[in-house]
């Protein structure tokens, strides 16, 4: 079912707080999240979005990854992100450079 890449993500990464971006099958960004349990939401969250590829970001502390998660919402504006868009920008600035992984396929095969 999983890429190698993918079962890597989900093992390493079952305890891991951090913030993932969903991608459709043509490499659009269609949604943001955040977890505290990184390997399995991402996972789950795929699947309800219909997601074919994914990138991740740890963080360090819980509250990083809600703060961040808003953030990147706000100025990345996902197509499948309800909670968190508003019709402004925000004026907010990170003083951090956040990396986010390269672009990671989920699944061995597109589900028809």
């Amino acid at each position: 079912w999983y890429t190698p890449q993918m079962i890597k993500l989900i093992t390493q990464h079952q305890n891991s707080c951090g913030v993932y971006k969903l991608y459709d099958k043509e490499k659009n960004l269609i949604y943001i999240g955040k977890s505290y349990v990184l390997g399995n939401r991402v996972v789950t969250s795929a699947k309800a979005h219909r997601a074919r590829y994914c990138k991740i970001m740890l963080t360090k502390t819980k509250s990083d990854a809600n703060i961040l998660e808003v953030y990147f919402i706000s100025t990345e504006r996902p197509s499948q992100n309800a909670e968190g868009m508003t019709l402004d920008m925000p004026t907010v600035e990170l003083t951090h450079k956040y990396r986010f992984s390269s672009i990671i396929k989920i699944f061995k095969e597109d589900k028809k």
